[in-house]
């Protein structure tokens, strides 16, 4: 069954994406950088059970939404 929910950004094998490292160093950068200067919080009321009620899998992993707040962090 072909699955054009599947995604596979660097391909396979040794014909890969030639700049997977640097993509995924960047990603690294960006997701610490963002843990560094943002919080991140559930929204109130949020259910866990429902997150995980809604859990598709197939070649990748398909997931309900995550409410989530995202506000700056204060400086010390």
């Amino acid at each position: 069954v072909h699955n054009t929910e599947a995604w596979i950004p660097f391909s396979l094998g040794p014909a890969n994406c030639a700049g997977r490292s640097l993509a995924l160093q960047e990603m690294r950068m960006t997701i610490c950088l963002m843990l560094q200067k943002l919080e991140f919080s559930f929204v109130d009321g949020w259910k866990p059970e429902e997150f995980d009620a809604g859990f598709r899998d197939y070649y990748v992993c398909v997931r309900e939404k995550l409410p989530i707040a995202i506000r700056p962090r204060e400086r010390d």
